[in-house]
């Protein structure tokens, strides 16, 4: 599956790194998501978000995308994911779920992840949309400066595999190896 196309990524000249919206990586896989609940009875009686089961399709796929669009983009700047709450179309499964609750199952799902990949996540208030429309006008030096401060403060070189292997086993995520993580590590460390 290369399919990143679906999933931008944007740069600004003046900085280092290049922001991965966190909502087109749920985008490109809601259809395989809905899928594979579908496959396994996970919606016959409707979406439970507390089910491992349900957790596990989720994760795979989430975590599968965000990694791939990492190891294959084009740009020679560090990768940030991009997370914003409200970014998320989540009307996929108004009818199992209401969408805050939606949002807030997603939220926790990046909260994980983003313990367990050797990767940045940055969280905002501000859409991705309205972050790209500001860089014409140059209103984002806060956010910026925001964002390379934290991205210092992240050390990808210190990463070790314990959580994920941990983690992997517990949900059963057969592909996310050592070799695989470490792809990731060495291209996060190319960009610092």
């Amino acid at each position: 599956m290369k399919n990143i196309s679906a999933v931008r990524c944007f740069e600004l000249p003046v900085s280092s790194f290049c922001l991965i919206n966190f909502a087109d990586i749920v985008k490109q896989n809601r259809v395989r998501i809905i899928d594979e609940l579908h496959m396994f009875g996970l919606l016959d009686n409707g979406l439970n978000v507390r089910s491992a089961d349900t957790k596990r399709v989720f994760y795979h796929h989430i975590i599968k995308s965000m990694c791939d669009c990492i190891l294959n983009r084009e740009s020679s700047s560090k990768a940030v994911i991009f997370f914003n709450v409200y970014d998320l179309d989540v009307d996929w499964f108004q009818e199992m779920i209401d969408n805050d609750n939606m949002r807030s199952f997603i939220k926790c799902i990046i909260d994980r992840v983003r313990l367990l990949i050797p990767t940045f996540v940055y969280k905002t208030d501000i859409s991705f949309a309205e972050f790209e429309r500001s860089r014409a006008r140059y209103n984002l030096q806060d956010e910026l400066m925001l964002i390379n401060q934290r991205l210092l403060d992240h050390s990808v070189s210190s990463f070790n595999f314990s959580r994920i292997k941990k983690f992997s086993k517990q949900y059963n995520l057969n592909y996310l190896s050592e070799v695989y993580f470490n792809s990731i590590k060495e291209k996060s460390l190319m960009f610092v």
